[in-house]
């Protein structure tokens, strides 16, 4: 009934309908298990057959993530594996996706993620470090700095992409036309004169871990909260952004800055 009345400037906003779409569908027939005082799992009994198996890998990697990044587990997360017949064309975000909500946040991972081991490890991961994040940063850290963390710690980065990044092939954006990108290509409005939006920002955290290791970008996401009341009224008065402030005190660098020495680094890297 959206899609036919009509979700926004050429149907751009039917995402929205779809992801809701699936998680309904995918309620109807799911039950809910509580792992720990900080999980809960939402699966299809007769789709999960071993469910307890797929529940220790899923904390196996979370426990991995959260060390990695140091934090503790705390906010709760429901974590729901969508029923087989929503792992289709019509479902934005097929590969996994992480949605902050009241009283928990949540995690979406395909079916056919559930059942390859391996990918269902890369995935819970990538989700989850977007928990860590939020949580750090209160929820203030751009698009772009989420995902650079989330694929970061996922570990994924195309060699190719990043050739192409080099070369001039694939135009290298700055923070903001970044984060736009990543709605035009969730709205299918993608340019192709531009890559993957989570490529760029792979490569980006692949050279802050050049730099300074993987753990240095814990060491920023807690920078958000990290400031007391004279560096707030500084900040409003200078109109800084927690992102601007956490990097330079992580990095001794802005965004802009970032972006640019990212990008020479990639020029002179064999990727």
């Amino acid at each position: 009934m959206a899609l036919q009345l009509g979700v926004g400037e050429d149907g751009s906003r039917s995402f929205f309908y779809r992801r809701a779409e699936a998680e309904h569908l995918t309620r109807e027939k799911s039950t809910r298990t509580q792992v720990n005082s900080w999980l809960t799992i939402e699966y299809v009994p007769e789709e999960i057959l071993d469910f307890a198996s797929i529940a220790a890998q899923v904390v196996r990697a979370c426990d991995e993530i959260k060390d990695r990044l140091a934090w503790r587990h705390g906010p709760p997360v429901l974590l729901t594996i969508l029923a087989a017949d929503t792992d289709a064309p019509w479902l934005p975000g097929r590969f996994g996706v992480f949605i902050r909500k009241n009283p928990y946040n949540k995690i979406c991972i395909p079916y056919r993620a559930a059942i390859e081991p391996g990918r269902l490890h890369s995935v819970v991961i990538h989700e989850y470090a977007h928990e860590i994040v939020e949580d750090l940063t209160q929820g203030q850290a751009p698009r772009w700095l989420n995902e650079m963390v989330a694929t970061t710690a996922e570990g994924r980065v195309n060699p190719n992409v990043g050739a192409a990044f080099a070369s001039g092939q694939l135009t290298w954006l700055n923070p903001t036309r970044l984060n736009i990108e990543y709605i035009n290509q969730y709205e299918g409005r993608a340019d192709q004169r531009f890559a993957n939006p989570y490529e760029q920002s792979a490569w980006i955290g692949r050279y802050l871990v050049n730099l300074k290791g993987e753990k240095q970008l814990a060491v920023m996401l807690k920078e958000f909260e990290s400031r007391n009341v004279v560096e707030e009224i500084v900040k409003r008065i200078l109109n800084s952004s927690p992102t601007e402030r956490a990097m330079k005190r992580a990095y001794g660098m802005g965004q802009r800055e970032i972006f640019a020495r990212a990008l020479q680094w990639l020029k002179g890297s064999k990727t």
